[in-house]
């Protein structure tokens, strides 16, 4: 994969989630080593840029603020693909900070990577209207809404308390335990 400026990956698939992290690491490395065989191994520049194409719908893992990973959907925005190329100006270009393009279908995968509890408070909201619920309450009804709808309940209770600390700073009472009032 050395000396290479475009690779091309057909028909990605959902395994894609699961290598997410180390294709962060490989989309923004600025060196790669080069091995050849008898030889030892050495450091150059790495160059490379990806283009995925796929069928198949949320194959990536988007988080929220993504830098790396255009997503594109529709021929419009390939044509804007073509634009960004024709006009970015790369003499200032910087390996992994540079931002890209940021697409309303890149926005919708992000928002369905978000953690199921996240999603449940969005999508959901009728569900704590008017009540007064400890943590540990909402953390299982997160959990069941995570298994009505397939997503992934794979959270802990820190996590999830960190989170919907941030979240509802100003509906959390402190009495008997930790309880979210969504009375009014």
């Amino acid at each position: 994969m050395t000396n290479k400026l475009f690779i091309y990956g057909d028909e990605i698939n959902a395994n894609a989630k699961k290598v997410s992290d180390k294709l962060k690491q490989v989309i923004t490395r600025p060196t790669q080593n080069l091995k050849k065989k008898g030889i030892n191994s050495i450091e150059i520049d790495d160059y490379s840029n990806y283009i995925f194409t796929t069928n198949n719908e949320n194959c990536f893992k988007i988080e929220e603020g993504d830098r790396r990973l255009l997503m594109v959907n529709e021929p419009k925005n390939m044509s804007d693909l073509h634009n960004y190329f024709l006009q970015y100006d790369n003499s200032k270009y910087e390996i992994g900070v540079d931002r890209v393009i940021m697409t309303a279908y890149k926005k919708q995968l992000a928002y369905e990577n978000t953690p199921a509890y996240t999603e449940m408070f969005y999508k959901e909201p009728g569900l704590f209207a008017g009540q007064c619920i400890s943590s540990t309450h909402l953390l299982d009804m997160a959990k069941d809404y995570a298994k009505k709808n397939y997503l992934s309940s794979n959270f802990t209770m820190t996590m999830f308390g960190t989170h919907t600390k941030a979240l509802f700073t100003d509906y959390v009472k402190r009495s008997n335990g930790i309880k979210h009032d969504f009375r009014d």
